[in-house]
């Protein structure tokens, strides 16, 4: 047969597989931007990052059917498409948490607006390290600030039948009074959400019950924090206030541990600056030095998220965000509702226990630097205890400070003490076991750090306190409270 002839027979072939060879090429493209996502660590979730994988195999090998077309394509083309396009469906008209989140602020924003009121939704410094981002500044350099919008009312978040707790931020971008730089400070507070005030009004949470016997209390917790960002906030602001007090409130929920993982130290530790406060104990940022550069980036940034439409590329809709944040939480919720364990939590590496342990040393060593104690506060995590589940590794990340030598307040033992007697609806913000603390939850922690600033000042000891002497001489305090059965689950 002459070449022209073949070629001629050739075509109609051609033209048969063409459909085959164009939907082998999208398969191909969407196995590429799924992998693509995966190296660039475009997700800190596990489950994000398996529901990726199994995209982008299914893709792979669909595509690679379509290019061989062999007697399984068509069984293969029978699961892959129903799945594709079923998932492509679900992201077409789902809508995740987020987004109701951010048109509940947004109505709220606009509210204030009407009013004159300048508003802004927070800030948060966790979404520079989970991204691996940084904060540009006028001058040209980048920060990874540690703070959220400033000098305005900022919306910080709602639970349970409460409305969007709000508070006046300082100047520094933090939830403080203007008066509390104003007074020379004797205690601080670094923590997370909870420190932060998540989701109360403050006069029902325990920094501001602290303040009313303590006027010089500052306040650097803000939600999302871990423990690198912590130790940042020492180094950054307390170093200059050189307070005699600084209480770590450590969140057992996810600092270290997470049941939903990562932790916020396994997203932390990633990041190029956050890491340098670790592996460089004199680094700092220079951000009180820089404050109104970082004030005025961190404002215009969260008032282009507030009335800035968000906008997506065709290839960030094809990678699922909304499809795969509804998924994780579905995963979540599940996970930690279920009235048995699906999967036993795995110890943290010793590596990753060092590593905490160093930056409280860091932390310990900054703030006797100026003459200070460091006081590490437990605050424990109620969902878990309400499911009957510990973690392995809890005890050993609660030894950290006893063998550092620091005052430990662990306490578990009061609040779960009030669940106990009342039912653990009482300390949970959002009924019967979720969310942050309770304004009675909130109470109880105010109630032992008081008792713990009497106690350094010279009252007797009380019931669940002890004192040790450190090897330096100096006394370590310890509050354990009562003993709690983990195992044995909180009833609602």
């Amino acid at each position: 047969m002459k070449p022209a002839t073949k070629a001629r027979a050739a075509l109609p072939t051609i033209v048969r597989r063409l459909p085959a060879i164009m939907a082998a090429a999208v398969g191909f493209y969407l196995a590429a931007i799924y992998a693509q996502c995966i190296a660039r660590s475009c997700s800190t979730s596990r489950f994000e990052i398996a529901f990726l994988t199994s995209l982008a195999v299914v893709a792979l090998v669909t595509a690679s059917s379509l290019v061989a077309w062999h007697r399984f394509t068509a069984a293969i083309l029978g699961v892959a498409i129903p799945c594709f396009a079923a998932v492509y469906l679900f992201e077409a008209v789902a809508t995740n948490p987020r987004d109701r989140h951010r048109a509940q602020m947004l109505d709220e924003l606009r509210r204030h607006r009407v009013r004159g009121i300048e508003a802004a939704p927070q800030w948060t410094p966790y979404g520079f390290a989970a991204g691996k981002g940084m904060l540009p500044l006028s001058d040209g350099s980048e920060v990874v600030p540690l703070t959220g919008p400033s000098g305005r009312l900022v919306l910080m978040c709602q639970e349970g039948a409460r409305p969007i707790a709000t508070y006046r931020a300082d100047e520094f971008g933090l939830n403080n009074p203007p008066e509390a730089w104003r007074t020379a400070t004797r205690v601080l507070f670094v923590g997370d959400s909870f420190t932060h005030g998540a989701c109360v009004d403050n006069a029902a949470h325990f920094v501001h019950a602290v303040r009313q016997h303590h006027r010089g209390t500052v306040n650097l917790g803000y939600s999302g924090n871990g423990p690198l960002i912590e130790l940042a906030g020492i180094r950054e602001y307390a170093r200059p206030l050189r307070p005699a007090f600084v209480f770590w409130m450590y969140d057992e929920a996810n600092d270290v541990l997470s049941y939903s993982p990562p932790s916020d130290l396994d997203v932390e530790i990633s990041h190029p600056i956050l890491s340098k406060y670790l592996s460089q104990p004199d680094f700092t940022q220079n951000l009180l030095a820089r404050q109104d550069l970082v004030n005025a980036a961190v404002n215009a940034m969260a008032a282009t998220w507030a009335f800035a439409a968000p906008e997506r590329t065709i290839k960030q809709h094809l990678l699922l965000p909304t499809t795969r944040e509804v998924l994780r939480d579905a995963y979540v919720r599940i996970r930690v509702s279920l009235p048995f364990v699906l999967a036993h939590e795995a110890p943290v590496s010793d590596a990753r226990i060092a590593q905490f342990a160093e930056i409280v040393r860091l932390a310990a060593n900054e703030v006797g630097g100026w003459g200070g104690r460091l006081v590490f506060v437990n605050l424990p995590a109620h969902l878990p205890a309400c499911l009957g589940r510990d973690h392995p590794s809890r005890q050993a990340l609660l030894d950290v400070p006893r063998r550092l030598g620091l005052d430990l307040i662990d306490l578990e033992g009061p609040l779960f003490d009030l669940a106990l007697a009342q039912g653990a609806h009482v300390i949970a913000a959002q009924p019967p076991c979720a969310g942050h603390y309770s304004e009675q939850g909130y109470g109880v922690v105010a109630d032992v750090l008081l008792e713990y600033l009497r106690i350094v000042q010279g009252e007797p000891l009380r019931p669940f306190w002890s004192a040790s002497v450190r090897p330096d001489g100096g006394r370590q305090l310890i509050y354990a409270g009562r003993v709690h059965d983990r195992t044995k689950p909180l009833r609602p």
